[in-house]
């Protein structure tokens, strides 16, 4: 049995922690996994079916320092004695390397080895970070990433060799996010939208990488030309007021909703049209791949791994920033019925193909067992 321990902040709702209870709930019957939650589990918690599963909480985080994230990662290293430690970017990555390196001196083993992954934001702000990231990426036993945009980015950013990082792209829950009328014409009306009217739709965090102003700004001028348009945004975030205002400014609250965080999303997106997102920066989004799987036409900005699981015919890439070229795809939805069709068909062909869960748990933990020698009871 190969013990995997995955290392996170928590189980609050995300693409990365998304991704951890996936892994997971389909781990394979020789590997134990479990997952450390250095703050608190988060809503995604409860997701986590498979009864193996332990969701540690560190007692040792009342604050958020290095030292206590250390702390955190060496007691669930020392007591459980896993063979692999995953961790997820920077906030687990250090501390959680450092504990594993210090159970490795006391135990005389090689193990846990340590593996990171990376998924779309790296922090590189001061010289002094950006070595220790990269003597890290080049200590550890493993780097993945989840598109392999991301990967040469990384290479890039930390002047490391080619290849130092493994891409594996996400997957998507084909039984849960799929087709279903019935969903579409339930959730459209409880959100008050007509059968004739268009909407569109995006799912995620309101930050400021995500650029939705620019959507906003778009969805004002192509409002002047359509009267049934309505967008939907589903999640929360710290930007929100700020785009609250900018609708109020484009005196739009009646044609643009906020629904704030939900767990329903594989419900609330039948209620789409077309799906889009205009990032500014991405890893590989999850929400393209979960609207490809419902069958919705989707344009998203050609940022990070979209370009990798998006092919043409499956949807609309277009620049980042390009206000003229969204409005100009998104008119082009609006306006045919048979191009919203042919494209929603080709992305679900493709995600049923090349991007279901269980194509990348496969990948996942294949990767784990190539990583060497593991000594396993």
């Amino acid at each position: 049995m190969i013990k995997v321990l995955h290392s996170v902040l928590s189980l609050d709702t995300g693409g990365l922690e998304n991704g951890v209870v996936n892994l997971i709930n389909h781990a394979p019957d020789d590997f134990q996994v479990d997952v450390l939650c250095l703050r608190s589990k988060g809503a995604l918690a409860h997701r986590i079916s498979e009864g193996r599963c332990q969701v540690l909480v560190s007692k040792t985080m009342d604050d958020h320092s290095i030292y206590s994230s250390f702390r955190g990662h060496y007691q669930a290293l020392r007591c459980h004695e896993y063979h692999i430690l995953h961790t997820h970017g920077w906030t687990t990555l250090l501390s959680g390397a450092l504990a594993a390196w210090s159970q490795r001196l006391l135990s005389f083993k090689k193990q846990p080895l340590i593996v990171n992954g990376e998924h779309g934001v790296f922090y590189a702000e001061s010289r002094k970070r950006r070595l220790i990231q990269q003597g890290l990426f080049q200590a550890i036993d493993g780097n993945l990433t989840v598109s392999a945009d991301l990967g040469r980015r990384m290479e890039s950013a930390f002047s490391l060799p080619p290849e130092t990082f493994y891409p594996i792209l996400n997957g998507v829950d084909i039984d849960r996010f799929k087709p279903n009328g019935e969903l579409r014409a339930q959730h459209r009306a409880q959100l008050g939208y007509m059968e004739t009217d268009f909407v569109i739709g995006t799912v995620g965090r309101l930050v400021e990488i995500k650029n939705y102003p620019l959507l906003i700004r778009v969805f004002a001028a192509l409002n002047k030309q359509y009267s049934n348009i309505k967008l939907l945004f589903c999640g929360d975030g710290d930007q929100r007021a700020n785009l609250e205002a900018l609708v109020e400014s484009y005196e739009l609250s009646s044609n643009v909703q906020f629904t704030g965080r939900i767990d329903n999303v594989a419900q609330v997106m039948q209620a789409f049209d077309v799906f889009t997102l205009t990032s500014d920066m991405e890893g590989l989004p999850n929400t393209l791949l979960e609207a490809m799987a419902s069958g919705i036409p989707s344009i998203v900005t050609d940022v990070g791994g979209s370009r990798e699981v998006m092919p043409s015919p499956a949807g609309t890439l277009l620049p980042a920033g390009d206000e003229a070229a969204l409005f100009k795809g998104l008119q082009r939805y609006i306006e045919s019925q048979s191009f919203r069709e042919s494209t929603a068909q080709e992305a679900l062909g493709h995600v049923r193909r090349h991007l279901s869960i269980e194509a990348m748990v496969t990948k996942y933990y294949d990767y784990y067992r190539q990583l060497g020698s593991v000594n396993t009871p």
